[in-house]
């Protein structure tokens, strides 16, 4: 695997709002003071056109994450993530990397739907041998889907209350859930 990272060096225009520096020091050898000849030019910018955003990041830090599966990488990206939809996103979910999540609404109904691919799993025909079990999951919806009263388990009807902060804590996840999300407001704005 190959050792060093592949850049891009840019200059930030004076819209764009610098969220991280890229440092590409020389020299240091034998104690000697690190030098930047490149500066530290812009690493990851934001910048505003029309009503939305753009995020750029001059090294491509999901071949990165792909290769190496740092969680630090993986929570960098879903910080982005949170700034590009201005904190709004439908819910925060915690859980291991492995634990997928999608919401979907029909005219009725939100659905939160989790997939575990947690334990021995391989995307090369082989039959999975053993899914890991997974405990634990918290759940925090934003406003955006309503005020969530409770949670229903699609395969027995299981209902999940929130507790005193609005969090849902749901019972062992195995191979997959779907949860319909129980609203006083149906729709996702």
């Amino acid at each position: 695997m190959k050792r060093h990272i592949e850049y891009f060096i840019v200059k930030a225009r004076s819209t764009t709002q610098v969220l991280a520096d890229l440092y590409l020091p020389a020299g240091g050898a034998f104690g000697d003071d690190l030098q930047f000849p490149l500066g530290t030019p812009p690493g990851i910018t934001l910048n505003h056109y029309g009503k939305g955003k753009v995020i750029y990041i001059a090294a491509a830090l999901e071949e990165q994450y792909f290769l190496r599966r740092l969680p630090e990488t993986r929570r960098l990206l879903a910080r982005l993530i949170r700034i590009l939809l201005d904190e709004k996103s439908l819910l925060q979910l915690d859980a291991p990397s492995g634990v997928i999540m999608n919401i979907t609404k029909n005219f009725e109904s939100i659905f939160l739907h989790l997939l575990n691919y947690c334990g021995v799993m391989h995307e090369d025909g082989v039959a999975v041998e053993w899914i890991a079990p997974v405990r634990g999951i918290q759940v925090q919806f934003s406003a955006r889907c309503g005020s969530v009263k409770n949670l229903r388990r699609l395969e027995d009807g299981l209902l999940v209350e929130p507790d005193s902060q609005g969090n849902f804590s749901l019972p062992e996840l195995q191979s997959f859930a779907t949860y319909e999300l129980i609203t006083g407001q149906r729709t996702v704005k």
